[in-house]
């Protein structure tokens, strides 16, 4: 049946209509989504500005209630583990007769409380050592007549890793073998140790490696590692050659390096680990220890 011609004119026409309210409505829908998100990162602006704002007078009324104008300290020197530092503070207000000192709580330790000296009662400055492992909270102790007072001041963190050599031990290859006949292995291996950087002013020397030979626990045998010094870092070298290793089903057998420094950290660095096995064989090591990784202490 043929649609008269006006009837086909309506159809269309409610096509296209339809098709119109489709677009509108898609276009409205993106419309919010945008208006929604424009929304969305005015409230986060609004919410930093506002945090900004409530920190920035946080920082401010910290600075008037405070009782010091300035702290800082610095590093004057580093040995046996331990770091020197020169402490320096001026307090907003100082009276005459008043004694000033610096509280210095570090790792474990017992709290020291360390007198400040002055020559024109301005600034007032101390020293103290604090070991590179540990941390320590600094505080001001103003002593008056009838009054104390005391403020945080700052806290130190531990700088052994900021200091601590970069060493790259690592084996260079080799054989162990079981001699045929008895309970003796042979090794034949070769390590190596780096110190990437050539030590400086700032950077920190080796003074000593050393390869160990542990069989379930115990040290049985310990091989200095040469110096080869080169002109970009410190090289540690060692080999054992024909080295014999009696052993017994069931014993754990240990290799690894340890090295001092020249400011008094030592590293200890696992190489190798077997298990001695009831034919004789070698099993590895079944991750007791972090073989590959740099123990400091």
């Amino acid at each position: 049946m043929k649609l008269p011609r006006w009837a086909a004119i309506v159809l269309v026409m409610s096509l296209l209509l339809n098709i119109k309210t489709t677009l509108d409505i898609s276009s409205m829908k993106s419309e919010i989504r945008n208006l929604r998100s424009n929304v969305n990162s005015i409230n986060s602006s609004i919410n930093n500005t506002m945090s900004s704002g409530i920190s920035s007078i946080e920082r401010i009324l910290k600075k008037e209630a405070s009782i010091v104008n300035e702290f800082k300290y610095e590093i004057i020197g580093i040995k046996d583990k331990k770091a020197d530092y020169m402490l320096s503070v001026k307090p907003k207000i100082y009276n005459e007769g008043e004694k000033i000192y610096f509280l210095i709580k570090a790792g474990k330790n017992s709290p020291q409380l360390i007198p400040a000296e002055s020559e024109d009662n301005i600034s007032f400055i101390a020293s103290t050592s604090i070991s590179i492992l540990d941390g320590a909270n600094i505080d001001l102790v103003m002593e008056g007549q009838n009054n104390k007072k005391t403020e945080k001041l700052d806290t130190i963190y531990p700088i052994a890793d900021k200091f601590a050599a970069r060493i790259s031990p690592r084996p260079l290859g080799g054989s162990i073998r079981r001699n045929a006949g008895s309970t003796k292995h042979i090794m034949n291996y070769e390590y190596e140790l780096i110190n990437d950087s050539k030590p400086d002013g700032y950077s920190t020397a080796i003074k000593e490696a050393n390869l160990n030979i542990e069989i379930n626990g115990k040290v049985i045998d310990t091989f200095p590692m040469k110096l080869e010094d080169t002109s970009k870092f410190e090289r540690f070298y060692v080999a054992l050659k024909e080295y014999e290793l009696q052993c017994n089903a069931g014993d754990e057998i240990l290799i690894y390096i340890t090295a001092t420094d020249d400011i008094g950290l030592n590293y200890k660095y696992y190489m190798e680990g077997w298990i001695v096995e009831k034919n004789g064989g070698l099993d590895r090591w079944p991750g007791k220890y972090r073989f590959g990784d740099v123990e400091v202490y």
